[in-house]
């Protein structure tokens, strides 16, 4: 049931990037989907703020890979993306913890 899963949805993201790659992408919707502003747009791409304000403002097709790449790493498990499940569950519960701790949830 789980492989079942995982190759539909493969099979979704292979359709879903292809969809979006074949669309122009402008730089504002790439904005929006990586966070809202050019801070946590670049945040999310690996570059710095002063870069992204640099790209134009119909990206070309290797700009908008970087966001395709991007909106995958952010939504997508690691198991998707080719990575170890061991490591993806490692890193969530480190998350899950760090969420916790800043929240005070262990604190009475």
């Amino acid at each position: 049931m789980v492989k079942a899963y995982l190759q539909t949805s493969k099979a979704w993201l292979l359709r879903s990037v292809k969809n979006a790659l074949m669309l122009l992408m402008e730089k504002s919707r790439a904005t929006t989907l990586l966070g809202g502003t050019i801070t946590a747009a670049a945040e999310a791409i690996g570059i710095s703020p002063q870069a992204y304000s640099q790209w134009p403002a119909v990206l070309p097709k290797r700009l908008a890979d970087r966001v395709v790449a991007a909106l995958a790493r952010k939504h997508l498990s690691a198991v998707l993306l080719g990575g170890d499940p061991n490591e993806a569950n490692a890193m969530q519960v480190s998350l899950d913890l760090a969420t916790q701790l800043s929240s005070g949830a262990n604190h009475p």
